[in-house]
């Protein structure tokens, strides 16, 4: 919807977006998921479609017919052939490894451990301000 927001803002409570992070970096290019990744800026529907994080923007009240003229394609189209399809083209990317989500996990768990993480949870659950903004 067009006015719908989206955020990656883990870095904002002194976390690092890690479980989502291999997927957005595969869907978006490094470049852009860095600029959404360390600044935890929300953004509007009309950036996440340049980002790659939606296909398209539309009204509310088009919503419906929208999301209708998205799935009524699909229904015609042989299920095998889509799942093929799907995973040819996942083939085709670059491959979000094992070892890149382990990875990912593992710089969460450390920054977990961290200082940060603690004041900018607390300040998150005790709806404050956490200690680094200006």
């Amino acid at each position: 919807m067009t006015g719908a927001r989206f955020g990656l803002t883990e870095t904002r409570l002194g976390l690092v977006p890690a479980t989502i992070g291999p997927y957005v970096v595969a869907r978006m290019g490094e470049a852009m998921a860095r600029r959404v990744f360390m600044s935890s800026r929300v953004f509007g529907a009309e950036e996440a479609v340049m980002l790659g994080v939606i296909a398209r923007a539309v009204d509310p009240e088009a919503l419906d017919a929208a999301i209708e003229a998205e799935v009524v394609p699909y229904l015609s189209c042989a299920p095998k052939a889509v799942g093929a399809a799907k995973v040819m083209a996942r083939g085709l990317g670059a491959p979000i490894t094992q070892a890149e989500i382990i990875r990912s996990v593992d710089s969460l768990m450390e920054i977990w451990e961290g200082e940060e993480a603690a004041a900018g949870l607390a300040a998150f659950f005790g709806k404050t301000q956490a200690p680094w903004v200006k």
